[in-house]
């Protein structure tokens, strides 16, 4: 209820209540008048006992009463007018949203049952049975707390425990794989493990070169180039002039990769990480590829003086391309074991597992897989099989670093069913990071902004701007010297802040301040989903069936391409084992390729004529349980058989598997795309 249907119940209850007094003895005197009556002996129920004599007039009664009535009402109308405060709006109409337009807006749940978006607050205690601040139509959602504000236990774990689409969490602590992993199983999600960097190795993997492996040839380097604008980062002043190129040479590397048959972030760094100056280095890699585009860009850079391709060259690894010089990142990023345009039809949970001292190591992976998972989605058509939303929870979003792609992204992904929820520990934080204008795109584009008692002072004066005033009549008393008599009384309406900057740095740790788009400002509590009484119970069924650990990451093996020698055509296993094992960055690049042009003594003319052709790779590559080798040509679709050649590692002898690759087929080892 507004505040102004409280003052017309509360002064109209007063005054009727006060009214019925001079009501009863007003229709006490009238009959008594009539009757003849002395009127110095009525009092309150004179009326009641004048009603017998009062019945031989026809009608006196009711009009008596009729009378009475109207006294009572005319004091329940007095009180009225005495609390009636009209509207002022002279300097702005801002107030406190009312439980009942939330209701009519469609952001409360009453019951779990309800809760079809993220949780953001409560009406009332974390133990009461108060409405939630929740809803699906609100899209992009901001939430920004400091260390410490609750924003685990009174956002993110809730809105886990109940949301019934797909999640993407970003787990910084670890905490919300331990403490709704089994509760995202429970509601139908299959659910995925992305630790790098766990300690007993068990991870699912995720592998960003798919997009590009999977595009068509003519768009491959474009798909490259938008993996490399993901990735690579300006670090730092003076970087951003280069940033451009760096990627160019990705793009163009990571074409190469593709031809070469090793589909991985890893192959682009073995490639690029070779011995020798890189103006050699990047001559050698355009005499090979078959892609125009990336010929030409390697050709321009390598051109360049040493210095200033050295430089581009610094951008690049700097920029996150040197992430995968870490044998667990290459393990982690050798395949793929989820699919995120599945996740509308068959609903799934990842968990990004990175403890914060790992955050900025790993931020250019991470970073990259948010940006990829979430385009991906709003390229993809949504069918009617695609009955579930996508919720991307990114805690410490600011640490990740700028993520360009998805914030163009954001403007246009509302159909695609892709949610984010930006979670910042200031909107200080997000500026540093994006600018004004990149943080005023992500906040305008976010429909619910929640504000838990922010410490720096940019955030709650924001906020505070946000709200807006109110407007308020001010009486001002003044008197002149000539005495008592002289005195005025002036009143004039100025405008005041519904709520300071200093109110919200104190708003205490079981309040926060949502500001939602089309609505009044509300004053929230916070949920803890350990009192309260609906969540408990999901809470503690869940932990008795915590998904299990994912598989044990098996190792990348070389995935790197490796100059095709005797080991194609030997028998000796030996031999092809230490030629498995050299380190193709110990190689000469000219080298190589005349040990391509001439093929080893005892080839018979077929296999002559298709290394004349054409230089051809042996690729060893581990995908999960199975061990896969294959050489692959330019032009041709060698196939080499190496079984016993990983017979020294447990396990794994029987398991090798050979599959036929052709150059235009689009198939990939080890990525599970065949």
């Amino acid at each position: 209820m507004t505040r102004r249907g409280q003052d017309i119940l509360l002064g109209g209850g007063v005054g009727l209540m006060v009214g019925i007094l001079p009501g009863l003895l007003a229709a006490g005197a009238v009959v008594t008048w009539r009757l003849g009556g002395d009127l110095r002996q009525i009092d309150l129920a004179t009326y009641f006992r004048t009603l017998p004599a009062a019945a031989r007039w026809e009608g006196l009664p009711t009009t008596a009463a009729l009378i009475g009535v109207g006294v009572a009402f005319a004091f329940a109308l007095a009180g009225i007018a005495l609390l009636w405060r009209p509207q002022l709006t002279l300097h702005g109409t801002a107030r406190w949203a009312e439980p009942g337009e939330l209701r009519r807006a469609g952001l409360l749940a009453r019951r779990l049952e309800e809760v079809r978006g993220p949780i953001w607050g409560k009406l009332g205690s974390p133990k009461s049975r108060a409405p939630y601040l929740s809803s699906e139509k609100i899209v992009h959602s901001l939430v920004a707390a400091p260390t410490g504000a609750g924003k685990g236990v009174g956002v993110v774990i809730p809105t886990l425990l109940t949301y019934p689409g797909s999640t993407v969490v970003l787990d910084v602590k670890g905490e919300n794989y331990e403490k709704t992993a089994g509760r995202r199983q429970q509601l139908g999600d299959r659910v995925f493990k992305f630790a790098p960097y766990a300690k007993d190795r068990r991870s699912h993997r995720y592998n960003p070169f798919d997009e590009v492996a999977a595009a068509p040839e003519r768009r491959r380097f474009s798909e490259a180039l938008r993996l490399a604008n993901s990735l690579v980062e300006a670090k730092g002043k003076g970087t951003e002039s280069w940033v451009d190129g760096a990627r160019e040479i990705f793009a163009a590397t990571a074409v190469v990769a593709h031809e070469r048959g090793t589909p991985t972030i890893a192959a682009v760094y073995d490639l690029l990480t070779q011995p020798g100056a890189p103006g050699p280095l990047l001559e050698g890699l355009a005499a090979t590829t078959q892609s125009g585009e990336a010929r030409s860009v390697f050709n321009r850079f390598a051109g360049q003086p040493e210095k200033v391709l050295g430089s581009y060259m610094s951008v690049l690894f700097d920029g996150g391309l040197r992430l995968w010089a870490d044998p667990d990142v290459r393990d982690a990023t050798a395949a793929t074991d989820f699919w995120i345009t599945d996740f509308r039809s068959d609903p799934a949970s990842v968990f990004l597992c990175v403890s914060q001292k790992d955050l900025g190591v790993l931020s250019p992976l991470i970073r990259l897989m948010f940006q990829q998972m979430f385009t991906l989605l709003q390229e993809t058509d949504r069918t009617e099989a695609d009955r579930f939303d996508v919720l991307f929870l990114l805690d410490e979003f600011a640490s990740l670093g700028k993520m360009q792609e998805m914030g163009r992204a954001i403007t246009t992904v509302r159909s695609s069913g892709a949610h984010l929820m930006l979670i910042v520990q200031s909107l200080a934080n997000l500026r540093e990071v994006y600018g004004a204008d990149g943080a005023a795109n992500f906040m305008g584009n976010c429909e619910l902004q929640l504000f838990m008692a922010p410490t720096d002072a940019d955030t709650p004066r924001y906020v505070s701007e946000a709200i807006g005033d109110q407007t308020r009549m001010v009486r001002v008393k003044s008197w002149r010297q000539r005495g008592w008599d002289a005195a005025s009384i002036q009143e004039r309406q100025e405008g005041i802040r519904l709520i300071r900057p200093e109110q919200i740095r104190m708003l205490g740790p079981g309040a926060a301040i949502a500001l939602v788009r089309d609505q009044n400002p509300v004053r929230v509590a916070k949920v803890r989903y350990y009192e309260d009484g609906a969540l408990t119970g999901p809470s503690e069924r869940q932990t008795a069936g915590i998904p299990p650990n994912p598989p044990e990451v098996m190792p990348e093996m070389s995935f790197r391409p490796i100059p095709l020698g005797h080991a194609q055509t030997s028998g000796d296993v030996g031999t092809a084992n230490a030629v498995a094992s050299a380190d193709p960055r110990e190689a000469d690049p000219k080298a190589q390729s005349d040990a391509r042009e001439e093929p080893p003594a005892g080839s018979d003319s077929s296999s002559r004529n298709s290394s004349s052709q054409s230089p051809g790779f042996l690729v060893v590559a581990a995908d999960g349980p199975a061990m896969e080798a294959s050489s692959v040509g330019k032009s041709s679709s060698e196939v080499t058989q190496l079984r016993g050649i990983l017979g020294g590692q447990d396990g794994l002898k029987e398991r090798v598997q050979t599959y036929r690759q052709g150059p235009q087929s689009g198939a990939s080892l080890g990525n599970g795309r065949f």
